[in-house]
């Protein structure tokens, strides 16, 4: 039964695919009509629309001068049933009979971005179902032919973008408005989907790039758009990479230890992914006694309760690079403070923290411990 299974859901699932595609493409030819409209009605004038998130849709340039940057240019609000769906930016101010010529195709516009944005949520929702199918079950034929049908192709290396809430305890409307900020500002409205799949806490984008650190800067100005928008929210981004898809399920996973590691952390911000792909495939192999062992067996002293600032020090310490101005300005403590713990660290454990020996043990028995508390 196993080998017909991938026959009968290859004749349901193309045409779901194929009319999703299709849909995506009728809105965005609505779309570029309503600009051409837009464009007709104002001839002599340069426009530009945005979202709700502030992201740039379309724009029109027109002939002549235009004195001020596109963020002080008049705007015209883009409204439906008194929601604000975004804005219609023009160079300069609308005389009364062109602004009341906009009224019409305004509100087409507003029902637009809104089928828009919800078909990019479903879009994203039906990437995330590929990859959990993908975490589940390996990259079987048939998770192979879900993930191409979502437009991830075998033509790696790939760069991943992960983010989450830094707070999971925030309602959920507040996960949902990330998600629809992030899709936004990555898809950009484009004739091309990312891929962007939903996770439980947020969203990935897989990109194929050869370039982590173009990605890492472009994680660092998300971050920050995303802080303008609502700086009462905090947000982790990790941005990691893997050379195909056979090597995709154990990055996906990767990244979730460095998301929860980063979260128990209170970290915040475009995180550096550290942990060592080798490394975690070979504990990912060990038996839950196995691991608990190495943790002992290398960090047991710092496992008592009265050692717990210490561990979370020894943790900080690495993750980021061993830099003690960085670890102590993350654990808001004085420097000297930090060197005091870390000479402690070295007494209680009998090591040296400047041997890389006793650093790649003491790294990987914390690497055991991150997949233990993962399947706890």
């Amino acid at each position: 039964m196993q080998q017909e299974q991938p026959e009968r859901k290859d004749v349901k699932i193309e045409p779901i695919f194929t009319e999703a595609h299709q849909w995506g493409e009728e809105l965005l030819r609505e779309l570029d009509a309503i600009v051409e409209e837009l464009a007709l009605r104002l001839p002599d004038v340069s426009f530009r629309i945005e979202d709700r998130y502030g992201v740039l849709v379309r724009g029109r340039r027109a002939d002549g001068s235009e004195d001020l940057p596109p963020a002080l240019w008049p705007a015209e609000p883009i409204t439906a049933q008194r929601r604000t769906f975004g804005v219609l930016r023009t160079a300069k101010a609308l005389a009364p009979h062109q602004r009341s010529g906009l009224t019409e195709p305004l509100l087409r516009l507003a029902l637009n971005l809104t089928e828009l944005l919800a078909w990019a949520e479903t879009e994203a929702e039906r990437r995330g179902e590929k990859i959990q199918r993908l975490l589940q079950s390996g990259l079987t034929q048939e998770v192979q032919q879900l993930l191409q049908l979502c437009g991830l192709f075998d033509t790696g290396p790939f760069v991943l973008v992960s983010m989450d809430l830094k707070d999971h305890r925030a309602p959920f409307q507040h996960m949902d408005v990330l998600r629809k900020f992030m899709l936004a500002h990555i898809w950009g409205y484009r004739t091309k989907f990312d891929f962007l799949a939903y996770r439980p806490n947020g969203l990935t984008g897989i990109f194929v790039s050869r370039d982590p650190d173009n990605w890492s800067r472009q994680g660092k100005a998300l971050y920050e758009s995303w802080q303008n928008y609502r700086p009462d929210l905090g947000l982790l981004i990790v941005v990691s990479s893997t050379p195909s898809l056979s090597d995709l399920s154990v990055t996906l996973k990767e990244t979730e230890l460095l998301l929860r590691f980063a979260a128990r952390s209170e970290l915040r911000g475009v995180i550096p992914p550290l942990f060592h792909r080798r490394i975690s495939r070979v504990l990912a192999q060990l038996s839950p006694e196995a691991l608990h062992t190495l943790v002992e067996d290398t960090l047991g002293p710092l496992l008592l309760p009265e050692h717990s600032h210490l561990l979370e020090t020894l943790r900080m310490y690495l993750f980021l690079g061993q830099g003690t101005s960085q670890t102590a300005d993350a654990l808001f403590i004085h420097r000297n403070t930090l060197m005091y713990r870390l000479r402690q660290i070295e007494q209680i454990l009998g090591v040296q923290l400047r041997r890389i020996e006793d650093v790649s043990a003491i790294w990987t028995a914390l690497q055991a411990a991150e997949l233990l508390a993962m399947t706890e």
